[in-house]
């Protein structure tokens, strides 16, 4: 009975090692802004390591939007 009751705490062994793992690699990342139309993909800026203003300008007949992403 006793063994069956640490068996039980089995599962949250693992799946916290999983998330500390998960978690250690999530520093390593590339953030990316991703600008979409209707569902599609217009444009992506990528924001890790990202110096200096980038502007992206989006045109939809006589409608627009602008974009900046500025540093980091």
């Amino acid at each position: 009975m006793v063994l069956l009751i640490l068996l039980s705490f089995a599962p949250l062994g693992v799946f916290s090692l999983q998330e500390q793992k998960e978690q250690s690699a999530g520093a390593q990342e590339i953030l990316t802004a991703v600008i979409t139309h209707k569902g599609k993909v217009v444009h992506k800026i990528k924001l890790t390591g990202h110096t200096g203003t980038t502007k992206y300008r989006f045109t939809n007949g006589k409608a627009y939007n602008v974009v900046v992403a500025t540093d980091t």
